[in-house]
């Protein structure tokens, strides 16, 4: 497989998804990374299907009644409310990342092998996650490279220096296996197969709308195990100089922005967000898709 891959895609169809396989010598081997998916010392034959339905409780825990109090089994959610215990799956558990360069080494440990980036500009993070992403078999930059309206980012500059960022970027990342697709996110999203990527990184428009749809639009394409990260932990009245308030329809989101996004999808999926524990400024975030 020629590890090099430097292919601009600028239209996309629902009938011509793209290949993100791996040749017969570079097979990803998901059995070896189901078992030893957190090198922290996850019990590799851990079973993660829930066992707490009703069918699987013994009587005497689901019937308050009986005698035999089994409150030892018993997890109290509220005042008029018991469930039982259900042993969380350790697979699902996040570790604490200190910088956003370390996620590239968080990618090598998992040995995670397909990934794509959303918002590259002018390719620093790609270069600084491929550097350490070594198992990376191919990297997907999705960017659209055009000067955008009613978005208020720093990042949004002429179309002059659009191309000369493209240009940066292809010649910095020109020895990772790399395949470019210039378009916008919820267009390129459309040539994927879901559980086919690893991981995904935001980092595209910063207004709340804007993340909200590259959240939900990507999070079917990872595959289960998977990280969704992104940068700009932050909303809108927390950001000087910029106005991520407002959505590239016009809309004006008041306060939110990237961070009401985040926490807002997390929320409503049940399930653990991280923000990087020593970064300040700009702040990156990430989770984990869990095992079905």
């Amino acid at each position: 497989m020629n590890n090099n891959i430097d292919t601009i895609i600028t239209e996309h169809h629902h009938d011509n998804k793209l290949d993100t396989s791996v040749g017969d010598d570079d097979n990803i081997n998901e059995k070896k990374i189901n078992k030893n998916y957190n090198s922290d010392g996850v019990n590799e034959q851990q079973n993660n299907v829930c066992e707490c339905s009703k069918e699987n409780i013994p009587t005497n825990i689901i019937n308050n009644n009986d005698k035999n109090d089994q409150s030892n089994n018993i997890i109290s959610f509220n005042n008029n409310e018991k469930q039982p215990y259900c042993k969380p799956d350790k697979r699902n558990w996040l570790p604490i990342i200190d910088y956003k360069k370390d996620i590239g080494t968080l990618l090598n440990n998992l040995n995670y092998t397909i990934g794509v980036e959303l918002g590259v500009q002018k390719g620093n993070y790609a270069l600084h996650t491929l550097s350490r992403w070594k198992k990376c078999k191919r990297y997907y930059a999705v960017d659209l490279w055009e000067h955008q309206k009613n978005y208020y980012d720093g990042a949004n500059v002429n179309q002059n220096k659009q191309e000369q960022f493209l240009h940066e970027t292809k010649k910095k990342l020109s020895k990772y296996p790399v395949t470019y697709i210039r378009n916008y996110t919820h267009l390129a999203v459309q040539s994927f197969e879901n559980n086919s990527v690893d991981y995904v990184y935001v980092d595209a428009r910063h207004d709340y709308l804007g993340a909200k749809e590259d959240i939900e639009d990507w999070w079917p394409i990872i595959k289960p195990g998977g990280l969704l990260a992104g940068h700009d932990f932050e909303d809108a009245y927390e950001v000087k100089g910029q106005n991520w308030s407002i959505s590239i329809d016009g809309t004006d989101n008041g306060n939110k922005a990237v961070k009401s996004a985040v926490e807002e999808f997390a929320y409503n999926h049940g399930i653990q967000h991280v923000v990087l524990r020593r970064e300040t400024n700009f702040v990156s975030w990430f989770i984990r898709k869990p095992y079905i």
